[in-house]
């Protein structure tokens, strides 16, 4: 690449792989690297005990009483008056040091880490259905009609089989906020498993200081601070791989991309893989932004506000922002009895939902769009499960403008167009859209094409370009338009697995210049 005034010199570092939307790739300063690591991402929170219905990529989870790990370990957790040993894990005392000292925060105490042997560890992130109630079933049964009726899944997909198997799938460690303890996978630390200490290390340590549950529990978004929390562990993970030797960056690549290839992720709907790759996917390149325009100061700002609504993740300049103002409910049709009523699904969600049929741009500007929704599920009188959601935009203009795209969307699909199912603008508040939907039966198939992935690359490269314009000192609104001019020169092909990375990186390169130029302010 070469590096001009007006177009930003890009630093060593993690970036979303232009050659592959599931994975990050190492950009030496001057070209890429083999070096890889999967976004589905290692580690994380522990599954959430209470219920939710708010964030759509959790429906069916959310429904889980609760994550036990072993017996043993609840036993000693709940008879030790203290839960913190009074000294670290002699194993993890340098990555200590280095979380420490990369986020610019002390730890307040040591956290247990506990090796479980791998068996018994990936029994613990399974669900296990024998706990459901008739509640649980029921509220899964809903979540499969609905994801149907937006066309996330076919007829033959089981929610509770695959998000478990998505759950258990490479996950090398989390950290329990419910236990303040870190469970580590297997009994031998592997390359692969301390970068992913490390990661879990920088939640413990966030829980610490800013307390996650609380966090997440005071927002009306809590997959949005998910993406704060996991976009900040990632960001010092990151860091950490990039300071290790070529040899150990071999290795961690090569057991995450053999953990990959035994997940079976690449056959699981194209839809949720995404949704559950998303923390991490959006979450690091919307706190590196952060970075960029104040350091760690600026990052703890964003736990100490956490973000109310996922549009704050794809654009960090709106995380100044209140929660969006409540949507009205839509109005169920005569005869038809309510299933349930209030849920958000959000912007991310849309963008995801509106890809598979209209087009990754397209989706992408109906959810920077996003202004607030809500929805309600019944069952119609002749026994069908539908959706309505409404949808609330920047202004009556902007909400003509996701009309049209929900439209093309509802064209691109096989439901006709009747009382159930149809987009309009309310006719009270010419702002809000509204889209109805209709579970399409078992015996369905998702149209579309499986572009969700490509759909959140879109999104991921474009805040990672503007945090490369913001550490050249630009504004917010510079840095927007160049991640936008630049984001907008790329199609779905781009993000494609079989694309060639030279040749998506030229093309990049090319159109930075111009868009530099365009957006940006003059040097001092």
């Amino acid at each position: 690449m070469t590096h001009t005034t007006t177009e930003p010199a890009v630093p060593a570092g993690w970036y979303p792989d232009p050659g592959d939307p599931g994975q990050h790739r190492y950009w030496d300063g001057a070209a890429w690297t083999v070096h890889t690591h999967p976004l589905q991402g290692p580690g994380g929170l522990a599954p959430a005990t209470r219920r939710t219905n708010t964030r759509w990529w959790v429906i069916g989870v959310a429904c889980v009483a609760a994550l036990v790990v072993i017996g043993v370990v609840v036993a000693v957790v709940s008879t030790r008056e203290d839960p913190y040993p009074s000294a670290w894990d002699p194993r993890v005392v340098d990555f200590v040091d280095f979380v420490e000292q990369e986020r610019g925060l002390d730890f307040d105490h040591p956290v247990e880490i506990e090796m479980v042997p791998d068996d018994e560890f990936a029994a613990s992130v399974r669900i296990d259905e024998t706990e459901f109630d008739e509640e649980d079933l029921e509220q899964v049964s809903s979540s499969e009609a609905q994801l149907r009726a937006f066309g996330l899944i076919d007829g033959t997909t089981d929610l509770v089989d695959t998000t478990s198997a998505m759950r258990s799938a490479g996950i090398l460690a989390y950290y329990s906020p419910e236990e303040r303890k870190v469970y580590v996978r297997g009994t031998e630390l592997t390359p692969a498993v301390e970068a992913t200490l490390v990661h879990e290390l920088v939640h413990a340590l966030q829980d610490q200081r800013f307390d996650l549950r609380e966090m997440e529990a005071g927002s009306p978004d809590p997959g949005a601070v998910r993406a704060i929390v996991e976009g900040d562990a990632t960001r010092i993970e990151n860091a950490f791989v990039a300071q290790l030797p070529a040899s150990e960056q071999d290795a961690i690549s090569d057991e995450h991309d053999s953990g990959y290839e035994e997940s079976g992720l690449d056959s699981m709907p194209d839809a949720l893989v995404a949704a559950t790759a998303a923390p991490y996917a959006l979450g690091e390149p919307a706190v590196g932004v952060l970075a960029a325009r104040g350091g760690n100061s600026e990052v703890n700002q964003a736990f100490l506000k956490p973000p109310s609504a996922d549009v704050q993740i794809l654009d960090p300049r709106r995380l100044a922002e209140d929660p969006p103002e409540p949507v009205e409910l839509p109005i169920v049709p005569d005869g038809a009895a309510t299933v349930s009523s209030g849920d958000t699904y959000g912007a991310l969600f849309w963008d995801i939902v509106l890809a598979r049929r209209v087009g990754i741009h397209p989706a992408l500007e109906f959810a920077d769009a996003w202004h607030g929704d809500t929805s309600v599920t019944y069952e119609s009188a002749a026994g069908r499960t539908c959706t309505t959601a409404a949808i609330r935009g920047t202004d009556a203009p902007t909400a003509e403008m996701m009309q049209s795209i929900l439209e093309g969307w509802l064209a691109a699909g096989s439901q006709p167009i009747d009382e159930h199912t149809f987009a309009r603008t309310r006719a009270s508040e010419r702002d809000v859209v509204e889209l109805g939907v209709c579970d399409p039966g078992p015996d369905s198939a998702a149209p579309g094409e499986d572009n969700a992935r490509q759909a959140l690359a879109l999104a991921a490269i474009r805040l990672e370009l503007e945090r490369q314009a913001l550490e050249l000192g630009q504004g917010f609104t510079a840095a927007r338009c160049f991640g936008d001019g630049v984001a907008s020169s790329l199609d779905a092909s781009d993000l494609a697995d079989e694309a060639d990375p030279a040749a998506v990186q030229a093309k990049v390169a090319a159109v930075a210049e111009a868009t530099g130029a365009r957006c940006f302010s003059p040097p001092g």
